[in-house]
């Protein structure tokens, strides 16, 4: 009897998961808290409940799922399924994009087996919910990203681990990224190839789109807007990107007095959005532009800089993640990785952001926690 009831509960618990696929309820998915703890909770049984067998065929081809994804973005299958009212036909579909209808059957059959597309019938095809996310140009950007100019990389990074003997290469020129790349750093590469500085560019910027943004949890106004000066900068985004966190500060305060400088290089800035009220100021990387993931030493120089630019009421804003000391997810470790292979460097948890700040000068005042699962924070940091 109790063997009969543990199995009952268990095939209630699988029939709820299933509605749950068929309809997610509404309460769940407007309860952010309660969606992350049930996402991390079917995570975290996979590998405890799967056979060897699940194991292997889940490991060995994980790869396959970036394929997958670049597939349907540059065959415009997501695109195109997306934007149809009605389920498209095999032969409706090729017609569009200009495939041979076996071949494009097959690989439509492989995305629907990884979700990202729904074979409604024998031969018919709609978009599911991964399609219509896959389908958006910034997120379509970051499968680029990874796919083009991120693959080769990782399929280095083991290699490049055993000749190096597992030693950190903190220097982007000998990162994994330069050491596939002909001893190229990634942003001087990327000058020399643009089309692939556009998808990383606009994939930063996708990143933010959505989430919680460093001004939900942080008090701008009260620590930095406070008696401001209309002929003075207020904020300077030094290593800004296209200018996403300077268009969020004007969109949130539009009547704030003081300039708003977005700094990068001159390739970034040519790509930037075009923000009224946005100062666009070209730098250079460790003469003058400081880029906070980059490893200690770039950055004492980086700090330095900075440290000489700013006048005795100046506050230095860092918007990172923090990673926790134990117990760091999934998605923080994934991005520590990207840009340790990309450029050498990573990201820290607090201990190491005091260290690397106590060591140019600064000390830590408070640390302002806006996105709970990445732990994305704002730290702010005075000249000591």
């Amino acid at each position: 009897m109790a063997a009969t009831a543990t199995s009952d509960k268990y095939w209630r618990l699988v029939q709820t998961l299933e509605d749950i696929t068929r309809n997610p309820p509404t309460e769940l998915l407007q309860d952010d808290s309660l969606r992350t703890r049930l996402l991390r909770a079917l995570q975290g049984v996979v590998p405890e409940i799967e056979k060897p067998n699940d194991t292997t065929q889940r490991v060995l081809y994980s790869a396959l799922t970036n394929m997958a994804a670049m597939i349907g973005v540059q065959s415009h299958t997501f695109e195109i399924l997306s934007s149809s009212k009605t389920p498209l036909t095999t032969e409706e579909l090729s017609q569009q994009i200009g495939a041979e209808p076996a071949m494009l059957e097959r690989l439509l059959k492989f995305l629907a087996s990884l979700s990202m597309v729904k074979e409604v019938d024998m031969s018919l095809w709609s978009a599911s919910k991964i399609s219509g996310t896959l389908a958006n140009p910034g997120i379509a950007a970051g499968i680029f990203h990874n796919h083009v100019t991120l693959g080769p990389v990782w399929q280095a990074f083991p290699s490049f681990l055993e000749k190096t003997k597992y030693q950190t290469m903190s220097d982007p020129r000998t990162c994994v990224f330069s050491d596939s790349h002909d001893g190229q750093a990634l942003f001087d590469w990327f000058e020399q190839n643009p089309i692939n500085a556009r998808f990383f560019n606009a994939w930063m910027t996708q990143q933010r789109f959505g989430q919680a943004q460093w001004l939900d949890g942080f008090p701008f106004q009260d620590i930095v807007g406070k008696g401001s000066d209309a002929t003075k900068p207020l904020f300077v985004d030094v290593g800004g990107g296209i200018g996403h966190q300077c268009q969020a500060l004007l969109s949130r305060f539009p009547d704030l007095a003081g300039r708003v400088v977005l700094q990068d290089q001159p390739s970034v800035l040519a790509e930037a959005l075009q923000i009224e009220g946005v100062e666009s100021v070209p730098l250079d990387f460790f003469t003058e532009q400081p880029v906070p993931d980059w490893p200690g030493d770039k950055c004492q120089i980086i700090l330095s800089h900075l440290k000489k630019a700013m006048s005795l009421d100046s506050i230095l804003l860092i918007d990172e993640m923090v990673v926790p000391t134990n117990g760091a997810n999934k998605i923080s470790m994934q991005i520590d990785m990207t840009i340790y292979v990309s450029c050498g460097a990573g990201e820290r948890t607090e201990k190491q952001w005091n260290e690397v700040l106590n060591a140019a000068g600064f000390r830590i005042e408070s640390v302002w926690a806006y996105h709970d699962e990445l732990n994305d924070s704002i730290i702010v940091a005075l000249p000591q």
